[in-house]
């Protein structure tokens, strides 16, 4: 997901990356947790149909992330995870994330897009 052409036109993306992780991370999705994330993506107005179907993509218990790419979303996420943000959330992680790999800055969609990320992350 990190080197698809959809995520390097719209590096936004990546605030997703660390959710996608943690709810991976112990190798199963719920269908709760899916049923919440589906919610969550198709209620985001700022992302395209391909965007949300490529995300979709990635919540199918039948077809887990491999073991490379969960890898490369964790490095991903240790390369903006640092010690004096120890206690940031998922959601600020992946807003950081965003703003490295676009323009530098944050993103005014993203911003308007953190409190239903973030009670998601809540949620789950």
């Amino acid at each position: 997901m990190l080197d698809s052409d959809l995520v390097r036109a719209n590096p936004k993306l990546l605030v997703f990356i660390p959710i996608l992780y943690t709810v991976w991370s112990d190798a199963i999705l719920t269908p709760s947790e899916v049923s919440i994330l589906e919610g969550l993506i198709n209620s985001q107005q700022w992302l395209t149909d391909p965007e949300k179907k490529l995300l979709l993509t990635k919540l199918n218990p039948a077809t887990p992330p491999t073991a490379d790419e969960l890898m490369s979303w964790r490095t991903a996420i240790s390369q903006v995870a640092d010690s004096k943000h120890a206690n940031d959330t998922l959601v600020n992680l992946g807003i950081r994330m965003a703003s490295l790999k676009g323009d530098g800055t944050i993103s005014e969609i993203l911003i308007k897009a953190q409190p239903s990320l973030s009670k998601i992350e809540a949620t789950l």
